[in-house]
């Protein structure tokens, strides 16, 4: 009896996601989707309503907000190429790819199972038959006591309902399969290239690049007693998201320092002997060199902000600085685990000594993910 009550509970499970397929993607020949991001967002758009329009394509599904806009559609096999070309036009494809459905195998599998459910269907008659005569012969003036035979017959006649509803869901899923065998179904992502600054709109990619880099400060108007000609030293560099999001902090020190005689003079000893630099920084992809996807040569802009430290020859104490610059630079060597870069930057403090201080930075870097 309570096998027979398991058997009912299947089989009413397995029927529930066959309703509803029409939009089944497992249904299809295969599945593709793209993500594409549009310096021309609007005209795009024109562009996709008109393929959408075409005839043999069947719009399914259309959502649009401020800064995208998700397509999901029908379309013959045979016109993957002309969307492929049509894409590359509307604008720059971030992702793109196509996915095959076994399709025989699926049907197969379908075929497998409705022979299951006729053979659940052929026993249960059996069984409804037997306990039909068992009630007619013990029974014959429908007495009490055949309230549970009624029960089981019930059952039974249920099991085999639920059967062969399963056998016609199933018969339309291969019937809609092979409606389908000829078409994919497609998800294009059409993105407005200016929503955010290097391009992409989406969630943050945390990392864990730790590294070092080299730094050299070209002053741009040095000045006696205030700073040197050229600045150098090494920096620790941790990047934290793809973005490139990363802190550096180092030290600067004069490439020619002040001999100890010179040190002695009340002018010369107020020159700066290093810079200490906690900076916050941020890079962004061009858009129309890669946008950080080549293993070479990627081109990027980016920012700092930070703290500088200075320090003098005659150790007098000297207050934070506030400090930034804009760099432009390029990525020599990029793959999974190790980033090479360089870069160069206008480096510019933020007090009464910056036209002294401030100048040309060249920036040299190695991360690799720890």
């Amino acid at each position: 009896m309570k096998i027979r009550h398991i058997t009912i509970l299947l089989l009413i499970s397995i029927a529930l996601p066959i309703s509803g397929q029409y939009y089944n993607r497992s249904s299809y020949a295969a599945n593709k989707s793209a993500r594409l991001y549009s310096a021309r967002y609007n005209s795009s758009l024109d562009s996709m309503d008109e393929f959408v329009n075409k005839q043999g394509v069947v719009l399914i599904k259309k959502d649009m907000d401020l800064n995208s806009s998700t397509y999901q559609f029908e379309m013959p096999e045979n016109l993957v190429s002309v969307l492929d070309q049509n894409l590359n036009e509307w604008g720059y494809i971030f992702s793109s790819n196509i996915e095959t459905n076994n399709l025989q195998k699926t049907i197969k599998n379908y075929e497998e199972e409705i022979v299951k459910q006729e053979r659940i269907i052929e026993n249960n008659k059996e069984d409804l038959l037997r306990i039909q005569n068992d009630t007619q012969s013990n029974y014959p003036k429908n007495g009490f006591s055949s309230g549970n035979h009624r029960y089981n017959e019930n059952n039974y006649v249920t099991t085999i309902r639920n059967a062969e509803n399963r056998i016609e869901d199933i018969r339309k899923s291969i019937d809609e399969i092979k409606k389908l065998s000829s078409t994919i179904y497609v998800t294009v992502e059409i993105h407005d290239d200016v929503a955010t600054p290097d391009g992409r709109k989406q969630k943050v990619s945390w990392v864990n690049m730790p590294g070092v880099s080299y730094s050299f400060l070209q002053i741009e108007n040095p000045k006696t007693g205030i700073s040197h000609d050229q600045y150098a030293g090494f920096n620790l560099k941790y990047m934290f998201t793809r973005g490139k999001s990363y802190i550096e902090i180092g030290v600067l020190k004069p490439l020619s320092t002040l001999t100890t005689l010179e040190q002695l003079d009340p002018v010369l000893s107020n020159t700066k002997n290093d810079f200490f630099l906690i900076q916050f920084g941020q890079d962004f992809y061009s858009r129309h060199f890669g946008r950080g996807k080549r293993k070479f040569l990627n081109l990027y802009s980016g920012y700092t902000v930070g703290v500088m430290l200075p320090n003098q020859y005659n150790d007098i104490k000297q207050k934070s600085v506030p400090v930034g610059s804009l760099s432009i630079g390029i990525e020599l060597l990029k793959t999974k685990h190790i980033l090479l870069d360089s870069r160069a930057a206008y480096f510019l403090p933020i007090n009464e000594e910056n036209r002294n201080t401030r100048g040309i930075l060249y920036n040299a870097s190695l991360n690799f993910v720890f």
